[in-house]
């Protein structure tokens, strides 16, 4: 008679009846009783990049202050979390940080970004703007050796929006220097927020 073999159970681990690892609190574990990547994990690397791109890129044009930005991203990263625990358990068998995370690192991130680029995307009407110069002065950085014109306009216009107002020189555009005024191309996006989609400087 053969020796009956102990069955022996991995801590972490059940197989379900199709030999397959298990979902449990934790998230999903292999027959090592090591845990495997996430998917989760994958879209808060892919939320994180995009964020960043996204507020470098779109948020330079978008005609809001920046603490309205923090305040808009901090909104929709944590509304996730409104969702009962026990949903996130059974629909994609993450546990209590792999829902915090997720919302913070891939949900929050993903829709900013997506809002963002669908307001900058689809625009509904378009103005011109001129600013009227009253001052402006040359900034060198040492690295890696850039030259920024500031413009400076009558009533302290765009006066905390230096980036909109500062242009880089170049051998091609150095009669900025003898420039009287700016004008903007403002359009409205879908979202209703206004987007500069185009400047330039006036000798006159």
């Amino acid at each position: 008679m053969l020796p009956n073999k102990s069955i022996q159970k991995h801590k972490g681990h059940t197989p379900n009846r199709k030999g397959k690892p298990a979902h449990k609190k934790g998230g999903t574990y292999n027959f090592s009783g090591e845990r495997d990547w996430h998917w989760m994990y994958t879209l808060m690397i892919i939320g994180i990049f995009l964020c960043v791109f996204t507020l470098a890129f779109v948020g330079h044009y978008t005609l809001v202050s920046k603490i309205f930005l923090s305040k808009v991203l901090a909104f929709v990263c944590f509304i996730g979390l409104l969702i009962p625990h026990r949903l996130y358990i059974r629909w994609f068998g993450a546990n209590r940080w792999d829902a915090l995370f997720f919302n913070l690192f891939a949900v929050g991130p993903l829709l900013f970004s997506s809002m963002m680029w669908l307001n900058f995307s689809i625009r509904t009407s378009s103005q011109q703007m001129v600013h009227e110069v009253v001052e402006s002065y040359v900034v060198r950085e040492d690295y890696p050796g850039t030259e920024w014109l500031i413009f400076h306009f009558k009533d302290s216009v765009l006066f905390e929006d230096e980036y909109l107002r500062r242009f880089e020189l170049t051998e091609e555009n150095v009669h900025y220097l003898r420039g009287r005024k700016v004008q903007y191309e403002i359009a409205t996006g879908l979202l209703g927020y206004d987007i500069m989609v185009e400047r330039e400087v006036l000798m006159e």
